[in-house]
């Protein structure tokens, strides 16, 4: 089975609104691949959607049930080999992530993290490109 990080740009895509990313937690939630996350990444998640001065300004009761929501499809690992390889700092969990979980992908919109293509052996990709290799049979 497949086995991917989503990026929080691409859960809050996916929960807003349709297109792409929408389809990618669809096929997560059929199971038709196996996500992993963190707890820091579902915190930077909360903190996104919770953040008064944010665009999505959500109350703490709507961003926990997204984070919920996210905690139903998703596995949820413990990073434990940290790296420095992003230019964002922020950006080294997704990896982190990817490491502990064994994803073979990261999804993604953030154009840094696009730019590595790879990081060992987890292969860095935008949705549309994650989905045309899921559902094209890839593995």
């Amino acid at each position: 089975m497949i086995v991917a990080v989503y990026d929080t740009n691409v859960i809050i895509s996916g929960t807003f609104w349709l297109g792409a990313p929408k389809r990618a937690i669809w096929l997560a939630k059929k199971g038709a691949v196996r996500v992993v996350t963190s707890e820091p990444l579902l915190s930077e998640l909360f903190d996104v959607l919770s953040r008064p001065e944010g665009p999505f300004r959500l109350s703490t009761e709507e961003a926990k049930r997204v984070v919920q929501d996210v905690r139903s499809y998703a596995c949820v690992v413990r990073p434990i080999r940290k790296v420095e390889v992003c230019r964002d700092p922020g950006d080294n969990a997704i990896i982190e992530c990817a490491l502990a979980g064994g994803a073979q992908y990261i999804v993604t919109g953030d154009a840094d993290l696009l730019s590595l293509g790879r990081f060992e052996d987890v292969e860095i990709v935008n949705v549309s490109s994650f989905i045309s290799a899921l559902e094209g049979g890839r593995k």
